[in-house]
């Protein structure tokens, strides 16, 4: 099972960093609906992670998707201004999503 990420440059290159091969690099909603069907496109795709502000872009498409298929299922995590206790919240989440613990937002050693 594969996992994709789209969102800006510092979150992909973050998400590469600890083992995610398929990123995509979006602003703008064209960016993230093309990103978006490249990933639905590939059967073997599990989970995807978008940023919010990416996700309320391309809400409809999302709300179809959930309703509609079991995988990929599909994350939003919070973008740069979003409150401390949310991205800690989200990197358990995505920690767990990707196998390895994540603490404070970032890797620890």
């Amino acid at each position: 099972m594969k996992v994709a990420v789209i969102g800006d440059m510092d979150v992909t290159s973050g998400f590469g960093l600890i083992g995610v091969h398929t990123r995509f690099v979006a602003t703008r909603k064209s960016e993230v609906e093309a990103a978006l069907s490249a990933c639905l496109d590939d059967p073997a795709m599990g989970v995807i992670i978008m940023l919010a502000p990416l996700a309320d872009m391309v809400r409809e498409s999302l709300t179809r998707i959930r309703n509609t298929r079991v995988y990929p299922l599909v994350v939003e995590i919070p973008g740069k201004t979003a409150p401390s206790h949310e991205e800690d919240a989200i990197a358990r989440l995505v920690g767990k999503a990707v196998g390895i613990p994540l603490r404070g937002g970032g890797l620890s050693p």
